[in-house]
C-alpha cells in the first residue's frame, strides 16, 4: 500500500460563489467535510454555488462547480476515494 503523506497528495480548496463574487474557503479536507455537512446546503439553497478546485501536486488543476447538496457530495467523495 503507497504511503500518503501531505507532498504527494492533491490540494481541495472550496469556492463559495455569491453573487458573482468568489471567496475561498475551507483548504483542508477535515475542514472542507464540515462545510459539506453543515453548511453547503443552507448556501445553495440561497442560490450561491460552490466550486471544488482540486490541485494536483504537478500544478494542474481541475475544478467542478455545483449548485445541489447531492452533486457537490458525489464529486466530494469521489476525489476522497481516489486519493485519500
Amino acid at each position: 500500500m503507497k504511503r500518503l503523506n501531505n507532498k504527494n497528495l492533491p490540494k481541495v480548496t472550496l469556492i463559495l460563489i455569491k453573487g458573482n463574487k468568489k471567496k475561498y474557503l475551507y483548504p483542508s479536507l477535515r475542514k472542507t467535510q464540515f462545510f459539506l455537512n453543515n453548511k453547503a446546503e443552507a448556501y445553495l439553497k440561497n442560490g450561491d454555488l460552490v466550486t471544488i478546485r482540486v490541485s494536483y501536486t504537478d500544478d494542474s488543476h481541475n475544478s467542478g462547480t455545483y449548485n445541489s447538496v447531492g452533486d457537490l457530495n458525489w464529486a466530494f467523495e469521489a476525489f476522497v476515494k481516489e486519493y485519500v
